[in-house]
């Protein structure tokens, strides 16, 4: 391959010099043509051919050149541009002989098809044009024509069940279709072979047509060029010779198949295999590498072009509904007046009694929608091109040329559509050129062609399915035209250049459908909403009766309403401003309502109520609170994290002493600068969602997924790796929309949550489950404000217990049909319906050692069955991944989780394998493992915890004798069985004996064993009250509040020291609770001396997470005071 580069580098030197060189002596033959000014010496004008819109470059240089002018490709290689009429049939027709394929076009087509009629020449050209000419008479083409009226049925069918049947329209794609029908089209009719009985051929082999690279590029051009002079470089590899490699490769499968079924079936009625088994090299038949290559190349020929073609009509077609209208109307009437749709003899009929309209459509698609961009020729020997116009600017109307010139004539963007020849309006679609009275124009008569277009091309070469693709067309046409209104989506079609001269439209992404959908929803939306707005506002408008002056109220009127206000008042009531009587002695006595009309010739009304002062007595007034702040009332703490970095509004905006700034300087922005969300666009955008949803995409259902991996919404359908909880779609059920009629789309609202699992789906609800639910001990609850991380679902455990061990621990059987039982062991299969069998191996892969006896009773099964399926369901089970290798560990392991000042809690461990590497963030933590680790039960980080009995005049766990109690943890309910720390044992007996004495006293915090303090004015403005006594060591309340992280803690701190209340309370080293906008009562709890406080605040581990407890620290009579030592820290930091 160096050697291959290197010859690749030298020779792009040599003739890079070699062309300029030649191009300044001016030897090319050319040089005296005109040209447009070409960007670069090394490149040409092919940059503007690869940039430019299809359709328009030629186009453009015509105007200004004439239609016949020179080109540079690179390394300045010219290239004739040849669009005179008589010079295109010189070269087409008269000296066809001398003007052959240039080397790129070769080089493509062999690396699409093999050796084929599209890439031979001469004598070789003519032996296999020999062959297949047969195939594509006009009469054969008729005797085919059936199938192709029977898959214009099966496509307009399709196009019935993507509507629906509640439906009369639907938004979809039809280029996936269409290729489909016309693959079929030529493999059923050419070689009598179906491709979709190939298990996924269609798909891949239509994926790979329509997503093909563009081979108008600066690397292929310049392959095309040199591959002549250094047929090494063939081996270079580049994206179209990979693609074709994959178009080949699909293509082939149904040509091998198609050959195979011609060998075991001689008698096949296919028209090419016939034929191709008839004419081979000296009387043999034909190899099968030859007839492979002649399937491939008509398969792809044959289908691609009358695919691009017929795509491009319908999307004329709803561009101009003029003409789709007449085009329909001669359609339905010839079957109104014949009694049957058009049959083949009725399309091909081009006199009286034909379908005029549809063959003018068909000659105008062909003429303007050309797929052959451009014809390539290069010549063999010297010539003499003769021009029925004159070069621009000269006389010269014969053009020499030498050998070895490329000649290029162009069809889509020239001939089919020069103004010289077509008119004016050559650029434009208008079937009618082809029915004008005069008949068409005599510079179209100059076109020696077929139809007067060169979409086909001309002479020897002219396109051999020419009649078998107009047939094609014609049938789908008059098939599905009558029986359908084609609009366009609002896209625009692209086109890129596919071969060296082909053309086709871009495969479209499904980006571009998304931005086309919420186009249309957005115009029909905002139709809607500006008349719907109006109706809104002017249904809140009340007509306003006259009112001649301003009226005033005495206070013994009774009626004092606004409805009052707009009826006429009591002369006595009606007072002026000009009155003098005294009536009107205080203005500060009124209440003014003015009333303002929509009739801008009536003066605003104003009315005035009259007041009186009222006397209360000063001893019925109650003395205020003192200042105080409130808070959200919460029983448990929230965790916040960090506060939003967008501020709301800057607080103490009018206080001077608030240093403004340096509060600022904690957030990045304020909350008015972000975008602010807009509701409607929220509803267009779910719109949007729901109608593509009801779409297929390349014959896929379209998802919610899907649309959000375009990321053309600006809000997120889905947040985070759940997509449940958040993001759009979560939003859009928890709100109302305005009842716009016209949202077909959004049913999904109004139905079931859309992320909601099956219900037969188990597992998929078990992970549902899994991600809202939170199982810590203090919690058990959904939607938990404390937990916010989901824990994720434990990998599959692999099996403990053989099945007759099972069996073997049943003491007593379930019943009649029990496993244990020995007429009840497995002898043959068990017959369950899937979606039992699958919720069985869910339930296996959560706990494998499952008792059948509580499964049976689960499932609603019979016992016997499941012990069998056990069976055979394991093995489908998904083992646990290997267990990582770590190094023993010395010792017993080190924890430091007792003291809260240098420890955080982490999240629970999830790794497979014991806990002792870096892997478990529990090991690297120095933390014990908890109960919602998915280490095992004997995992030597896990707490034991305690075996604490009942001790004559000791409150059992509230001492240092216990270990939970020492190590500054409550005791665990699942642990601890010997004091009983169990929650329901304790609701037990306080419920039956109203005793706990017995019972764990180290687990207060998490049964929610708390006094009942009151707030009162207190000995410093409110304080907290005891309404109960207490004793030594009881929990009086737990501190909640926010869970904040240090930026949090320093940003609110501004406000604290300014207001001079500071409600955050130390967690452990890293979070802080914070009880300042949310909390309870203990945030009342004022400061004493450490000598006169009668509790303290003690941070106990529970349930695996940190919580503060206030504990008195002396017996406390009901109503005293509660007074806590604020440490020294908290006035420094003040």
């Amino acid at each position: 391959m160096g050697a291959v580069h290197s010859t690749a580098l030298a020779g792009l030197v040599i003739v890079g010099f070699g062309r300029v060189y030649v191009y300044l002596r001016h030897v090319t033959g050319l040089s005296h043509l005109p040209s447009p000014p070409f960007p670069s010496y090394i490149w040409g004008h092919t940059v503007d051919l690869r940039k430019a819109v299809v359709g328009t470059r030629y186009n453009t240089w015509r105007k200004t050149l004439g239609n016949t002018y020179v080109l540079y490709e690179p390394l300045m290689e010219p290239v004739l541009v040849l669009g005179d009429p008589k010079g295109v049939s010189h070269v087409l027709n008269t000296n066809v002989t001398n003007y052959h394929r240039p080397e790129i076009d070769k080089y493509i087509l062999r690396m699409w098809f093999g050796r084929s009629l599209l890439n031979v020449e001469d004598e070789e050209h003519l032996k296999m044009r020999k062959q297949l000419n047969p195939a594509f008479t006009p009469q054969s083409v008729k005797e085919v024509s059936h199938v192709f009226f029977e898959l214009a049925h099966r496509l307009a069918v399709q196009w019935d069940d993507e509507i629906g049947a509640d439906s009369d329209s639907a938004v979809f794609s039809i280029t996936h279709s269409i290729h489909t029908f016309s693959l079929n089209a030529i493999s059923m009719t050419m070689f009598a072979h179906d491709p979709n009985a190939s298990a996924g051929t269609i798909p891949t082999l239509l994926r790979n047509i329509t997503n093909g690279p563009s081979v108008n590029n600066t690397f292929t051009r310049l392959m095309g060029v040199l591959i002549g002079k250094f047929p090494q470089l063939l081996s270079l590899p580049n994206p179209m010779k990979t693609w074709a490699g994959q178009l080949r490769t699909e293509l082939g499968k149904i040509a091998n198949e198609v050959w195979e079924e011609s060998r075991e079936d001689a008698s096949m009625e296919a028209k090419v295999i016939r034929v191709l088994n008839k004419y081979g090299k000296d009387g043999e038949v034909v190899s099968k590498d030859e007839a492979v290559a002649q399937i491939i190349g008509l398969l792809f020929a044959g289908s691609e072009t009358v695919a691009n073609v017929m795509g491009e009509l319908f999307y004329e077609l709803a561009r101009q509904p003029t003409i789709q209208d007449k085009l329909r109307s001669e359609l339905v009437e010839y079957e109104r007046t014949h009694g049957h749709p058009p049959d083949i003899d009725d399309l091909t009929r081009t006199g009286d009694g034909g379908l005029p309209y549809l063959e003018a459509v068909t000659r105008e698609t062909m003429r303007c929608k050309a797929v052959l961009m451009d014809i390539s020729r290069c010549t063999i020997d010297d010539d003499v091109i003769p021009l029925s116009i004159p070069i621009a600017g000269s006389n010269i109307t014969e053009l020499p040329i030498k050998a070895g010139t490329n000649v290029s004539i162009p069809i889509r963007d020239g001939v089919n559509v020069d103004p010289t020849i077509w008119g004016p309006d050559a650029h434009v679609f208008r079937p009618e050129r082809w029915l004008e009275g005069g008949g068409l124009l005599e510079s179209v008569r100059s076109v020696h062609a077929f139809g007067n277009i060169l979409t086909f091309g001309d002479g020897p070469k002219i396109c051999l399915g020419r009649n078998f693709a107009l047939a094609e067309f014609k049938v789908v046409a008059s098939t599905l035209i009558p029986k359908f209104e084609f609009k366009s989506d609002g896209s625009e079609i692209d086109f890129y250049h596919l071969g060296g001269n082909t053309v086709k439209p871009k495969s479209p992404e499904f980006a571009d459908r998304v931005r086309a959908v919420f186009r249309q929803v957005w115009d029909d939306f905002y139709a809607w909403e500006e008349r719907y707005s109006q109706e809104t506002l002017d249904g809140l408008m009340k007509p306003v009766k006259p009112v001649d002056s301003e009226i005033y109220l005495k206070p013994n009127d009774a009626a004092l309403s606004l409805d009052a206000l707009d009826d006429t008042m009591l002369d006595e009531s009606i007072m002026d401003d000009n009155d003098n009587d005294g009536s009107r002695s205080n203005d500060a006595d009124f209440l003014a309502v003015t009333s303002f009309s929509t009739n801008p010739e009536r003066p605003p009304k104003t009315h005035h109520l009259q007041f009186t002062d009222v006397a209360i007595d000063a001893g019925l007034i109650p003395e205020p609170y003192s200042e105080h702040e409130s808070c959200a009332p919460i029983t448990r703490s929230l965790f916040t994290g960090d506060d939003a970095n967008d501020i709301p509004f800057v607080p103490f905006a009018d206080d001077p002493s608030f240093d403004h700034l340096q509060h600022l300087a904690h957030h990045k922005r304020l909350k008015w600068q972000n975008p602010v969300r807009n509701t409607d666009v929220e509803l267009i955008m779910l719109e949007t969602a729901g109608r593509l949803t009801k779409e297929r995409w390349r014959d896929m259902p379209v998802t919610f997924h899907h649309i959000e991996q375009t990321r053309i919404f600006d809000s997120m359908l889905f947040i985070g790796e759940g997509g449940c909880d958040s993001g759009l779609l979560h939003a859009s059920l928890q709100r109302d929309y305005v009842p716009w009629p016209g949202a077909r789309g959004l049913n999904f609202l109004h139905s079931r949550d859309p992320l909601r699992p099956a219900a037969d789906d188990l597992f998929g609800r078990l992970q549902r489950v899994q991600e809202i639910f939170c199982p810590n001990l203090s919690c058990t609850d959904a939607f938990c404000m404390t937990h916010i991380d989901s824990i994720p679902m434990r990998e599959p455990k692999a099996p403990r217990r053989t099945p007759y061990d099972l069996v073997h621990a049943i003491e007593t059987p379930c019943g009649e049909t029990c496993c244990a039982l020995p007429q009840n062991r497995p002898t043959g299969s068990v017959n369950w319906p899937d979606d039992a069998r699958a919720e069985l191996r869910t339930m296996l892969a959560v706990d494998p050692d499952w008792s059948p006896c509580d499964l049976a009773k689960i499932m609603l099964r019979p016992c016997r069955e499941i012990f069998a399926l056990r069976m055979d369901s394991l093995p489908f089970i998904n083992p646990p991944p290997p267990i990582p290798k770590v190094r023993k560990a010395r010792g017993k392991p080190k924890f430091r989780d007792e003291d809260s000042d240098k420890y955080t809690p982490c999240d629970p461990c999830t790794h497979t394998g014991p806990c002792m590497g870096d892997y478990c963030p529990c090991y690297v933590n120095k933390g014990h493992c908890e109960r919602n680790c998915h280490c095992e039960l004997n995992c030597i980080r896990r707490h034991r915890g305690c075996k604490c009995t009942v001790i004559k005049h000791e409150k059992l766990c509230r001492t240092k004798k216990c270990p939970c109690y020492r190590a500054g943890r409550e005791c665990d309910p699942e642990l601890c069985l010997p004091c009983e720390a169990n929650t329901y044992i304790y609701l037990v007996a306080k419920t039956l004996a109203d005793e706990d004495a017995n019972l764990c006293q180290n687990c207060l915090i998490q049964r929610g064993q708390h006094k009942n303090p009151v707030v009162r004015i207190g000995q410093f403005g409110l304080g907290l009250f005891l309404t109960e006594p207490a004793e030594t060591g009881d929990l009086l309340m737990e501190y909640v509040g926010e869970i904040i992280l240090p930026l949090t803690m320093a940003s609110r701190d501004d406000l604290a020291r300014h207001r001079e209340r500071n409600y955050v309370f130390a967690l452990n080293r890293t979070y802080a609770i914070d009880a300042g906008q949310a909390g309870n009562p203990s945030r009342y709890i004022n400061h004493a001396p450490k000598d006169e406080a009668n509790c303290k605040a003690l941070v106990h581990l529970v349930n695996g997470e940190h919580r503060i407890g206030i504990f008195a620290t002396k017996d406390i009579e009901a109503g005293h005071e509660i007074f806590l030592f604020y440490g020294t820290e908290f006035f420094e930091n003040l």
